[in-house]
């Protein structure tokens, strides 16, 4: 059956949680036949994609796929290492540390019934989550004001790790990237995606950093 949405998620060294996130990865599953997810093992060097192969196997998920190369690149290399393997109408990514509820991914697949590329934003909720994120919140703030004033992206959370795309926008916007290794990918990706004019943006419900 063609996928109605493929879903990837890169992972990275994530051998502490990845028990966590096969089981959550492999119950979604079970509920959303119509959709594809990949989870793509960045070069991982410790026990991550063992594991996960590990729990998928057993689980026996025909719509649940590990991918792995080495070495590491970068999740922006992974992203597109993903999507290049997607067979979904529509496509997206999401972090592999599921710090975003899978659900969400309905939301998504909703809101590309109606825009190329939509990517979520959190700035209309955050809360507070304590000290120990007060640094990392800082630099965040930072570097998202500092791109959208140099790139003139209006929108308020350039790196919020929830994006899709139809699939044929996909395919036309990819080869335009061309620094998309790292973090900077999912700036780029909203600076061309803006100059087609084809981005829409949601809030979180949450109040994660």
């Amino acid at each position: 059956m063609h996928p109605s949405l493929s879903i990837v998620l890169p992972v990275y060294n994530e051998a502490r949680i990845a028990r966590e996130i096969a089981t959550r990865v492999a119950s979604f599953a079970a509920t959303h036949p119509d959709y594809e997810l990949l989870l793509v093992d960045d070069g991982s060097v410790d026990d991550t994609t063992t594991i996960l192969c590990e729990i998928f196997t057993k689980a026996r998920m025909p719509n649940v796929s590990l991918l792995h190369y080495s070495p590491h690149r970068g999740k922006g290399s992974a992203v597109l290492f993903g999507f290049q393997r997607c067979g979904g109408t529509f496509v997206c990514f999401t972090d592999g540390d599921l710090i975003f509820p899978l659900d969400y991914l309905d939301r998504i697949a909703e809101e590309l019934k109606e825009s190329e590329v939509v990517i979520g934003s959190r700035s209309r909720c955050r809360a507070s989550q304590g000290t120990r994120n007060l640094l990392r919140r800082f630099f965040s703030i930072g570097y998202n004001w500092l791109v959208r004033l140099l790139l003139g992206l209006p929108y308020v959370d350039t790196q919020a790790g929830l994006k899709g795309l139809r699939a044929e926008s996909a395919e036309w916007l990819f080869p335009l990237l061309r620094y998309s290794t790292g973090f900077s990918f999912d700036v780029e990706l909203l600076f061309f995606g803006k100059e087609a004019g084809s981005l829409s943006a949601f809030p979180f419900p949450t109040g994660i950093w």
